[in-house]
């Protein structure tokens, strides 16, 4: 019988619980979030991320609110869901307001206070887009309200339904920033 280590196994855990710690999140990776329905427009909070910020999508223009850090949801209880955070401030997360379960409520920042409305299930679909679905109303998700093609189109919870793509999202890596540092730093 042949013994295996169990070194790829530490190794992975330590990695997987290092991306939760503050700092680290970065350089794990930065977001750009798309709608599926419109996808010329990519989730932005609005004026920057700050308290009470309202969410909505506006065309991508690199600008720091519109980046966002995707973090395990509670990692003590393993239950698979995520925290999406400003990358900005990462302690500022997507949050239902008010905890609401109702369609139509808005998405806003909120200091992470580990509240269910405050994380989401990613659910893969045949597209390669996600549902993110609300982890304190399974039946709901993150919504791009109605579709509709405008910047400043809001953001809000609405029945969850598999085949709606206002309520699917591409989650796309920013240029990798190590590289990018690595690479300006080497001189010819």
């Amino acid at each position: 019988m042949r013994f295996k280590s169990p070194l790829p196994f530490v190794i992975a855990t330590i990695l997987f619980f290092l991306r939760g710690t503050p700092g680290a999140a970065e350089d794990w990776g930065v977001y750009r979030i798309v709608s599926a329905s419109a996808s010329e427009f990519v989730l932005e909070a609005v004026g920057g991320a700050k308290e009470g910020t309202v969410v909505s999508i506006q065309k991508p223009n690199a600008a720091a609110n519109q980046k966002w850090v995707v973090l395990p949801g509670d990692v003590a209880k393993d239950d698979g869901s995520v925290k999406i955070a400003a990358a900005q401030d990462q302690s500022l997360v997507l949050t239902v307001e008010k905890g609401s379960k109702n369609n139509g409520s808005l998405i806003v920042l909120e200091k992470d206070r580990g509240e269910a409305f405050q994380r989401w299930v990613l659910k893969k679909t045949e597209s390669g887009a996600y549902s993110l679905i609300a982890k304190h109303a399974p039946e709901q998700g993150l919504d791009h309200f109605g579709g509709v093609r405008e910047a400043g189109t809001r953001i809000d919870l609405w029945t969850y339904s598999a085949n709606d793509a206002h309520l699917q999202w591409f989650i796309r890596p920013m240029a990798d920033r190590k590289s990018t540092r690595l690479n300006s730093s080497h001189r010819t």
